[in-house]
């Protein structure tokens, strides 16, 4: 897996429909859904 991270969070929010949520060892443990973004 390849972590980076985003120097705003309007750069991702507003192009991702789902963001994954890791725990410290890189494991994604959930999924949600960008509320954020409205349907296109």
């Amino acid at each position: 897996m390849i972590a980076f991270d985003i120097s705003h969070p309007c750069l991702t929010f507003d192009k991702w429909r789902q963001v994954l949520i890791a725990d410290p060892k890189y494991r994604v443990t959930e999924v949600r859904r960008n509320v954020l973004l409205s349907e296109r």
